[in-house]
């Protein structure tokens, strides 16, 4: 996993083994620092010589054992102290489930210290920002700095009675900043998983004119990237004749097909040597510009490479391939990941947020990238989540003087399955300001499969509480819903509607929270041990001749019919052809992941300046 996947595979180590090697450390240490910063410093290593393991001289975590008393010997002999809190020895913190369980008591306990208390303990904590930094960058001393945090960890062993509030967020910080330090940050394009990518951008567009072959018109390679051994390519697709994309779109003889298939089977070469043919990986996307044609987003997978055979290529990289009988060529150039800690950012127990501020033309812009470190996948687009449902929320930037300035995204980025959000503040002047987030959205995978058994001729279903992340989920109510002949069947719209043997129920789903959590949409589909037939629901006109494209969709179909303005309660519309299937043994599987908002709020630090 660590090979092909550092991110997940760094998340698993750590959840596996912070606790073990937390209990070596301390037979040699007693400062909290100095025991976290030797956890990352023994996944660091194992990392970086991870091909020194031997798993059949020893199991994993004698060999991590290994590196970690090394290191705190070593740290210990230098008698490295963060302050003087060491001169109290903590107790064994909790283990990694048990920090998981009591993080909803943390953040009501931290939820109760005054803003800039709470603020430092979330610097130094989740952060991994030493007090010195805490205290420039908040513009206090460093005494008061200290004061404040033990005033603060005093408050919260109040509120939290046993709880080992210093070990807990020591766990915790150690997790979330040992996964970060493995964030890498290519600014206007993403995240990548490994600091050290090798990465390449577009130097300039380029553009092609066609005016001959299946596909004439213009095309223009707005922007590239070469990630490690991945490369994605966005082209804008200007047809000569509108009537070639409808074409596309509903040829029956495939013509979409064909230039999805042209484009995977195309080889491209770089610096003259030559890879390929492709993994599948294609995308469109309707430009929403008045008259735009369509980007066509190409993601090129060399997989005939491995990881070290992948020349440096330190002066560039000239790229070229032939699509449709066109040459096409570009320039990319050799730009550095940045790290977490060169950026705004700010950490919480789910993950955090990372801010890039820029002047254009005059116009406050912010690129906000999230940082996932768990389970959860955060979304910063936070006027909707995953399935565009939910309640719209203000993003607000506070100006040098106090003005309140209000966000508009007008740009997202999908580059490597990652994502950031451009926002757009206005006209603004070179300054400090501070980023607002009042709570994100984020996508939850399901830790076990979750299936609803229904009755829909009796009216009855199953009443079971089944966990999902954060809380349970269970059927509120299923009811018949009558819905005219000719009308759009209900969820799925457009021309898709009510013919005969047509049935439609509503239903509802329920999401009880434990956590910081809401649930606002989740997808079900008929489970796979259901027999549902397929079923014509419309027929596509694609030409003069009258030809036709049958559309054929589940003869049992349930949609989302709500956009989550209720929190904790996802409204789907069922409709069932008879004969398809079995209403009185119906069986609805939870697709995943979860669609939830994180009730945490953020605030960001911005350093504006007028370049």
């Amino acid at each position: 996993m660590l090979d092909y996947d550092p991110h997940t595979g760094m998340a698993a180590m750590v959840e596996q083994y912070t606790g073990l090697l937390w209990h070596v450390a301390e037979h040699h240490l007693k400062n909290p620092e100095d025991i976290k910063e030797c956890v990352n410093d023994t996944f660091l290593e194992f990392y970086i010589y991870r091909d020194r393991f031997d798993s059949e001289k020893g199991n994993l975590a004698a060999y991590l054992a290994q590196i970690m008393r090394n290191l705190a010997v070593s740290r210990y002999r230098k008698n490295v102290l963060w302050d003087k809190q060491a001169d109290t020895p903590l107790e064994e913190p909790a283990s990694i489930s048990e920090v998981i369980e009591a993080r909803v008591d943390l953040e009501r306990a931290m939820a109760a210290l005054k803003p800039e208390d709470a603020e430092i303990i979330r610097m130094k904590y989740y952060s991994g920002m030493t007090a010195r930094e805490i205290a420039d960058s908040l513009g206090l001393s460093y005494d008061t700095v200290k004061k404040r945090h033990q005033r603060s960890l005093s408050k919260m062993r109040m509120l939290l009675l046993g709880l080992l509030v210093l070990g807990l967020l020591a766990v915790l910080a150690a997790c979330a900043y040992t996964l970060l330090r493995y964030f890498g940050i290519i600014p206007g394009y993403g995240i990548s998983g490994d600091p050290k990518s090798l990465v390449f951008i577009l130097e300039e567009p380029a553009q092609v004119e066609n005016d001959s072959g299946a596909y004439p018109g213009t095309y223009l390679i707005h922007d590239a990237l070469l990630l490690n051994d991945e490369m994605y390519i966005l082209m804008d697709y200007q047809p000569s004749d509108p009537a070639i994309m409808e074409k596309m779109m509903w040829d029956e003889d495939g013509a979409f097909d064909t230039f999805s298939s042209e484009v995977v089977d195309t080889a491209v070469t770089l610096n003259g040597a030559s890879f390929g043919p492709f993994y599948p990986g294609f995308d469109r996307k309707t430009s929403q510009e008045e008259g735009g044609g369509y980007y066509w987003a190409i993601k090129l997978k060399l997989h005939t490479l491995e990881p070290e055979e992948i020349p440096r290529w330190e002066d560039g990289v000239e790229a070229a391939f032939t699509l449709f009988d066109m040459d096409f060529s570009c320039r990319l150039t050799r730009v550095e990941a940045g790290r977490v800690s060169e950026y705004s950012n700010q950490m919480g127990s789910r993950g955090g947020l990372l801010a890039i501020p820029r002047l254009e033309e005059g116009r406050l812009m912010v690129g906000i990238y999230p940082l996932s470190t768990g389970r959860e996948t955060l979304l910063t687009y936070l006027l909707r989540g995953r399935l565009m449902e939910g309640k719209k929320g203000d993003i607000t930037v506070t100006a040098p003087d106090g003005q309140e300035l209000m966000g508009e995204c007008n740009y997202a980025s999908s580059y490597n399955n990652e994502y950031f959000y451009n926002w757009s503040f206005g006209p603004a002047q070179p300054g400090d300001y501070t980023l607002h987030v009042p709570y994100v959205y984020l996508t939850a995978p399901l830790e076990e499969p979750v299936t609803f058994r229904l009755d829909l001729e009796q009216g009855t279903w199953d009443d079971q509480k089944y966990p999902v992340p954060g809380g349970t989920l269970s059927i509120e109510s299923c009811q018949p819903l009558e819905v005219q002949l000719g009308e759009p069947i209900p969820g799925q719209g457009g021309p898709f509607t009510v013919k005969e043997g047509c049935r439609c129920w509503t239903l509802r789903l329920r999401y009880e929270s434990s956590e910081d959590l809401v649930l606002t949409g989740c997808l079900l589909k008929p489970a796979e041990e259901m027999e549902v037939q397929s079923k014509v629901l419309y027929d596509v006109a694609t030409g003069p001749d009258g030809s036709f494209i049958p559309l054929n969709s589940y003869g049992l179909h349930c949609s989302p019919v709500s956009d989550g303005e209720e929190d904790n309660v996802v409204e789907l519309a069922i409709a069932g052809w008879d004969g398809c299937y079995d209403p009185s043994n119906v069986l609805f599987t939870v697709c995943e992941p979860l669609s939830m908002r994180w009730e945490h709020s953020f605030d960001l630090p911005l350093m504006v300046g007028a370049g």
